[in-house]
Order: C-alpha cells, then sequence, then structure tokens
C-alpha cells in the first residue's frame, strides 16, 4: 500500500524535511495549501512550533491571527511548564531523591537550545519504584495534588470540578508505568506531573532503571540546572517512546523527528559500537533497530554506516511502511495495529499445551483438572480448570482453590479467547466472557457486560465447582477450534472499576489444541 496524502500532508513532510536538512523553503512551497487544515494536521502531529517558526512568514493574511494564538498558547503553557519544572526540581533535589526529568523541556533544549521550539504538555519524572511514595508525598506536601476522572477530558479541566483528588498514591494499571498525574497550577495552566517507574512495558527491572536514573547528566534550562540522562540513554528512551507510541496508536511525526533532529546533533558523538551493546543489554535492539530504519525511511538518510552496527534482529515487521502509518487513515491503522498486536501476542502466548478432554470418554474428576496461577495486588489466586468439547458447545468447569467465589463481589473473573484470524472480523482482537455477582447468583456475561447466563455450581468430587457452557453459536469458538484447531486463551481478574481505575490482573496464556 502506498498512501496518497493531501496537499497538507506533503507540505508538512516537505517542511519537517527542509528543516532536518537546513534547506530554505519558498513561498511557492505553500502554494494551494488549506492553512486551516495545515494548522490543524501540525498540531495533531505535535509539530505546530517549530513548523510555525518557519512557515510564519509565507502564511497568508487572513490565517496569521489563527497561527499566532496557536503559538502564543503553546508559549503560555511552556510558561507555566518552566516554573514547575523549577518548583519541582528544586523540591526533590533539596531532600536528595534520585529522579531523573524524561524528554519534556530538557529535550527541547538539547535539540534546538529553544524552550519554545517543542510541543510538550507535562513533566515527566522517572523514579526507581521505592522512591514513588517517598515523591508523591512530598510533592503533596508542597501543593501538588492527584486526580482521576471519568475520562481524560476531566483532568483538563480540573477547575471544573469534574474529576475526584485522591489522597494516595494509585497507578493507572496493576503493571502500568505511571500513577496518575500529580496536578498544580502556574500563571493560567494547571501542569501534570507524571511520576513514572518504568518505561512503558519495555523496561521494567528495577535495576535497569535505576541505571537510566544514574546516567545522570545536568542540563541548564535558564536559570536551574534540572537531571536527565546522557545522550545514550536519553536516544533510548526516544526510540523506546516512538516504538511504544506507534504501536499503541497512530505514530506523529514529533516522535520520528525528535529522533532524526538527535542524530543530526549528536551521531558523530555517539559511539554506536556501546549503543549496540546497551540496546543489546536491554533487550531493545530490535526497538533500535527498527525505529533507525524507519527514521531514514521517513526523511532520508539520516543514519549511513554507524546503522549498520544494530545488529539485532526485527522480532516482527509491520505490513505497511512507517510513512503510510502516519497518513493513512484511522480506520486502516487500527486494522494494522490489530494485526501486529496479534503476532506479538502469539510470540508471547503459548506457554504450554493442554489437549481438550472428551466428555464422552473421561468422567469429570478433579484429577483431570489443569492447573493455573493469577498475580492479583492482594493475593494470588490458584484455580483448576478442564474444557470439555462436545458436538455443539464447550462445555467449561472452573475451581477456585484458595479463595471462595464470593471474591466475585470484588472482582471480574474473565475468560479471554485470542481471535485467530483478524480478516473476518477486523474490529476485535480477543473475545471475552466475564462471571461475577449479581444479587445471589454467579452470571456469565459477555464483553460488553450483558448478561448471557447463569453460572451453575456443581459438585465434583466433593468439591464446589463453577460451570458453564459456550455455544458453538458463538463465531469465534468455531473459527479457533474449526478453523485453527486450538484455542488460545487466558484467564484475569478485574479490580471493580472505580471512576476510570481498572486494574487487570493477566493469567498467562495458554493454547488448548483440539485433537
Amino acid at each position: 500500500m502506498s498512501t496518497s496524502l493531501t496537499i497538507e500532508q506533503k507540505v508538512l513532510l516537505r517542511t519537517i524535511r527542509s528543516i532536518l536538512l537546513e534547506k530554505p523553503i519558498q513561498n511557492r512551497d505553500y502554494i494551494d495549501v488549506d492553512w486551516n487544515a495545515f494548522l490543524d494536521l501540525s498540531k495533531n502531529h505535535k509539530v505546530m512550533p517549530v513548523i510555525f517558526k518557519v512557515v510564519s512568514p509565507y502564511i497568508p493574511p487572513d490565517y496569521q491571527s489563527f497561527w499566532k494564538e496557536a503559538y502564543e498558547n503553546h508559549v503560555s503553557k511552556i510558561n507555566s511548564i518552566l516554573l514547575a519544572l523549577r518548583d519541582v526540581t528544586a523540591i526533590l533535589k533539596k531532600e536528595n531523591i534520585h529522579f531523573s526529568v524524561m524528554k519534556g523541556l530538557c529535550l527541547s533544549v538539547l535539540l534546538f537550545d529553544d524552550i519554545f521550539a517543542r510541543h510538550t504538555g507535562d513533566i515527566d519524572l522517572l523514579f526507581n519504584d521505592r522512591h514513588s511514595k517517598q515523591a508523591f508525598d512530598l510533592l503533596s506536601r508542597h501543593g501538588y495534588k492527584s486526580y482521576i476522572g471519568v475520562d481524560r477530558a476531566d483532568l483538563c479541566n480540573i477547575e471544573q470540578g469534574l474529576a475526584l483528588q485522591i489522597p494516595f498514591p494509585l497507578l493507572k494499571g496493576y503493571r502500568h508505568h505511571e500513577y496518575f498525574e500529580m496536578w498544580k497550577q502556574f500563571e493560567n495552566h494547571y501542569v501534570s506531573v507524571e511520576i513514572q517507574r518504568y518505561l512503558h512495558e519495555t523496561i521494567m527491572c528495577e535495576d535497569s532503571i535505576e541505571t537510566f536514573i544514574r546516567s545522570n547528566t545536568q542540563i541548564n534550562i535558564r536559570d536551574f540546572q534540572v537531571p536527565t540522562m546522557d545522550l545514550y540513554h536519553t536516544f533510548l528512551c526516544l526510540c523506546e517512546n516512538a516504538d511504544n507510541d506507534g504501536s499503541s496508536e497512530q505514530p506523529i511525526l514529533r516522535n520520528m523527528f525528535d529522533i532524526a533532529i538527535f542524530l543530526k546533533k549528536f551521531k558523530t558523538q555517539i559511539d554506536w559500537n556501546r549503543l549496540s551493546v546497551l540496546a543489546d543489554h536491554y533487550k531493545m535492539g530490535s526497538i533500535v533497530h527498527q525505529t533507525l530504519s524507519e527514521v531514514n525511511d521517513l526523511f532520508g538518510e539520516v543514519m549511513s554506516h554507524q546503522f549498520k552496527t544494530i545488529e539485532s534482529i526485527q522480532k516482527w515487521k509491520w505490513n505497511l511502511s512507517i510513512h503510510d502509518r502516519i497518513f493513512t487513515t484511522p480506520e486502516e491503522y487500527e486494522r494494522e495495529r490489530l494485526k501486529q498486536h496479534q503476532q506479538k501476542t502469539i510470540q508471547k502466548v503459548i506457554s504450554r499445551i493442554e489437549v481438550f478432554k472428551d466428555s464422552h470418554k473421561e468422567p469429570k474428576l478433579l484429577e483431570n483438572f489443569s492447573s493455573y496461577e493469577i498475580n492479583a495486588d492482594r493475593f494470588d489466586l490458584n484455580l483448576k480448570f478442564l474444557f470439555e468439547l462436545n458436538s455443539n458447545k464447550l462445555d467449561c468447569y472452573i475451581q477456585f482453590e484458595n479463595s471462595a467465589y464470593e471474591i466475585l463481589h470484588a472482582y471480574t473473573f474473565i475468560f479471554k479467547m485470542l481471535n485467530n484470524h483478524l480478516s473476518y472480523d477486523q474490529n476485535f482482537l480477543f473475545h471475552e466472557y466475564q462471571i461475577s455477582w449479581k444479587e445471589k447468583n454467579l452470571f456469565l456475561k459477555n464483553g460488553n457486560g450483558e448478561d448471557i447466563s447463569k453460572v451453575e455450581v456443581v459438585n465434583i468430587d466433593g468439591t464446589k465447582v463453577m460451570y458453564f457452557s459456550l455455544p458453538f453459536s458463538d463465531s469465534v469458538i468455531v473459527r479457533n477450534l474449526v478453523e485453527h484447531n486450538q484455542l488460545v486463551f487466558q484467564f484475569n481478574l478485574l479490580i471493580k472499576p472505580y471512576f476510570h481505575v481498572y486494574h487487570n490482573f493477566d493469567g498467562a496464556f495458554m493454547v488448548l489444541s483440539a485433537r
């Protein structure tokens, strides 16, 4: 596929390349541009500030006020972030807490020597997990408050009172890389401070995080110094961020532009053999390899011979180029993202093979059940299960070994199946069922929380076991069992939602083969 670009997309990409190559731009480059659409596109790709600085002489009079207003709003927000960063840095340094400021204004100064040249919306602070509570308490004493809301818009409009303040640090997810943001008002803006403990799901090891923090270098921002990462760990952080954001949502030009500018400015200062060793040490070799390749594809050969020292092989390959993923329609990108998610999931999920029991040949005995464990926040749930494949349905038996079924008043039990054939239905990767209490009975629900049937509690070998059946009219089971001769599944526990807090505890994926 080769995405057909709009005039504004072509001009945006051409302008970014001109900035990289330090080529002059001319008025004729912007003939027939819809300047309102161009402004919206620049904002969406978070490159409006740097674009405005180079195109401002060519903006027609009728559109100058819109662009100027957008840039002035950006400058106002950056000034508030600057005040917050000075405040936070002073507070944490005074208490000798080790931390590192990730990206943000540090990156603006590093790449452009100008805090206003790059879009940034918050302050990201990386801590070792054991210091997160201390940092939260310290910032709380200095007026920073943590909020949760029904959705992100509530947090962006705290003054409207739609968000709920919480007096304790709360992770966005059980294994999430950050806690809910802390907010404080500076001048005309509330500024978000994010307390982070991981680099998304890429780097979660405490020792590795400590190494990133200890790679410390001080960067001067106006009249104060800020601790940030050295060049090597900054570059790895940029690659990881581009890879993560481009896997979970449609890629934006800013992330790739950041890397390209970094390479243009610092590639001769980098020992690429050392970087290759570091990337492989953090198991990021494939991420760096793919990111460098995509930067070259998007902007021309930013890297040359140094690129070849990254030896790690990509673990998967997108069917769409980075150019197409950035500029294709959201619908087409989502289809491609689901396919990639499926590939990555299948690579990770296969932990062992179990064989379906035939109910006509083997009695239902607990000794025939398979064991499974879910590591939750307060306990590890040990369970046993048995699946029986019948002529028109799949019978499911599940027994909690170390907990009463009453825990499902506080948790929702989820049976999740992988959709192995996305070409049939592009709208979902997983199909799930939920079990939870409703009044005095356990009910089986679909992924939308709609009741399907009552869950029976049957007696097997003197033990109470949950039982439910899934009819083969469910197309997902038919596809996976008939066409693929297997069912890739996972059990989960989900804490009952509080505002938009959903802590999900995953068990291992397993593959059950029908043979």
